[in-house]
């Protein structure tokens, strides 16, 4: 993931400078904008393989809530901040022909689609990151387990927990991992 959101960051480099040098601004603006949302999530995802992070947890007579770093998750609410404005604007002046960033109609098309997609994920994102409190958790509870990301929430039994183990099947890089395999 570091290595596509670091060319992703080096397209937007690209692209944002070669438009402040053209002095056509409201490229480098959108360019630039776009180039931000990914440099915060490649720091986020810095922090995280790097060890920097730390997990806050919380006990009560409920059980035990894990939440992920507080930085981790601004970091990840403040890149869905930027991408609606920097999207809107994307949106806006490729439909009315005002930003010269693609040379087919089809390019533009495609482009504005997908920007749609984006500010529409974002807007969802910031929502319900605000309902939640955060961007997700594990809550360990006398019951099961409840792992909530940005968008939903899974709730599994213990009776339907086989095993924890400290490493995953698949031999993935983790940091102090807990894998619960379920049947």
């Amino acid at each position: 993931m570091a290595v596509a959101l670091s060319a992703l960051f080096a397209v937007g480099v690209f692209f944002g400078g070669r438009y402040i040098i053209l002095g056509q601004f409201l490229e480098a603006f959108v360019g630039l904008g776009i180039l931000l949302p990914l440099a915060l999530a490649l720091f986020a995802v810095q922090r995280v393989s790097s060890g920097r992070t730390v997990l806050r947890s919380s006990h009560d007579a409920t059980g035990s809530l894990l939440k992920s770093d507080k930085t981790f998750e601004m970091l990840g609410l403040l890149s869905f901040a930027v991408v609606i404005p920097v999207g809107l604007v994307f949106i806006t002046f490729t439909l009315i022909g005002d930003l010269e960033m693609f040379t087919s109609r089809r390019g533009q098309s495609i482009a504005v689609v997908a920007m749609c997609f984006a500010v529409l994920g974002s807007i969802a994102g910031l929502v319900s990151g605000w309902r939640r409190g955060g961007v997700g958790y594990v809550r360990l509870t006398p019951s099961g387990i409840d792992v909530a990301d940005i968008f939903r929430t899974e709730s599994v039994s213990w009776d339907d927990i086989d095993d924890v183990d400290d490493h995953s099947d698949d031999n993935k890089k983790t940091r102090k991992a807990v894998v619960l395999r379920r049947h």
